[in-house]
């Protein structure tokens, strides 16, 4: 991850983006204009191409992918493919630039204000507007294009000013001989519980070819489309390989929710220390004396609201060491067995559940307790 400044960057960026103007209708002194169309099929020195069908968005290789909170960047970043998005409210730091790309119909609050042509196909383009939304009421700025018969959506954001948003917009173009990796908004939106056929249907119909890998994935059911592999947004040839990571069926009561821990340290970020596949790996983690860390399950996907006996409220730890001792949890917090560092040295946690009779282990964590 580049530690250069945002202020830096968004310099850079304007220096080298004068010539990178492409077919989109660009908003100069309030008036939409047209500018030449491009259907080069390589990014500039210095950029990436990121795409959508046979669309595609040249963005600087400095920027990240992916990297929000709650839909919202916390640093230059194209955001595609996001999957399931945390429900919170976070505001927009200055210096921020992003372009998030999504399929399906157009997002909310979408304004066709000038249609326009790029590679023989109509795009509706949405004039960029600024408001005050960012963190302190610092300005943001937000444009679109869409492209309505590719089902294509370029929302770019900055929170610099107008002229960021403009530039871009402004590298967005049509890749005839190429084909993205596509993202899987519409398979979850419309077919949940068969979304990795659906996606396999998609890559075919692209002229992609699909390699099917079936994994385990706690709290799922058999046939949900976990990942992909390129990420969606790679161009790629006709006929290159797309390895499409489904759900197995669960192998019992201990694959049907999730399960993780989580901690009270400042230093975690949104209080989780393990995911479920941390957990069920057996990862080593270091905490200091005085903290508090607890497990907890949660169901996933099919195991909703579905009836069977997960075990879920059997949630239990054994441990195996004197670093950590159980927590009276007086806080009023509502989470699962929970343990204090009480003092320096290795604890092993061993989680189960007892389901249908049965005691099952999901998962042993090595604490390692730090300081004095």
């Amino acid at each position: 991850m580049s530690n250069i400044s945002s202020a830096r960057q968004a310099g850079s960026r304007k220096r080298r983006t004068a010539a990178l103007v492409t077919g989109v209708a660009l908003l100069a002194g309030g008036v939409l204009t047209a500018v030449p169309a491009s259907s080069a099929t390589t990014a500039p020195a210095g950029f990436r191409l990121v795409g959508l069908g046979h669309v595609a968005i040249a963005v600087p290789e400095v920027w990240g992918s992916n990297d929000a909170k709650c839909t919202t960047p916390f640093r230059d970043t194209v955001i595609i493919d996001t999957g399931f998005n945390e429900a919170c409210l976070i505001t927009r730091n200055p210096g921020i630039e992003s372009v998030t790309l999504s399929s399906g119909p157009a997002d909310y609050g979408f304004t066709a204000d000038d249609t326009f042509a790029l590679g023989g196909v109509t795009a509706q383009r949405e004039r960029t507007t600024c408001s005050d939304t960012g963190t302190n009421g610092s300005p943001v700025c937000t444009g679109a294009v869409r492209f309505p018969s590719l089902q294509a959506n370029f929302r770019a954001a900055s929170s610099t000013d107008a002229a960021a948003v403009e530039a871009i917009l402004s590298r967005i173009r049509f890749v005839s001989d190429r084909v993205a990796v596509p993202d899987d908004g519409v398979v979850f939106n419309d077919e949940q519980e068969n979304s990795g056929q659906v996606y396999v249907d998609r890559l075919q119909a692209l002229g992609l070819a699909p390699r099917v890998a079936v994994r385990q994935s706690s709290g799922m059911d058999a046939g949900y489309l976990l990942d992909v592999s390129p990420p969606a947004g790679t161009l790629l040839e006709p006929g290159d390989t797309v390895t499409v990571a489904i759900s197995a069926a669960p192998r019992g009561p201990g694959d049907e929710f999730g399960v993780a821990m989580n901690s009270d340290d400042d230093a975690v970020p949104d209080g989780l220390l393990l995911t479920d596949e941390q957990v069920r790996a057996g990862t080593t983690v270091t905490i200091p004396v005085g903290r508090r860390i607890w497990a907890s399950t949660y169901p996933v996907g099919t195991a909703i609201g579905d009836g069977k006996d997960h075990g879920e409220g059997t949630l239990g730890g054994e441990l195996n060491g004197t670093s950590l001792r159980l927590d009276d949890r007086n806080d009023g917090r509502d989470y699962g067995p929970s343990w204090l560092a009480a003092r320096p040295g290795p604890t092993d946690i061993t989680l189960t559940i007892t389901a249908d009779g049965q005691r099952i282990v999901l998962g042993v964590v090595h604490v390692i307790v730090s300081g004095g």
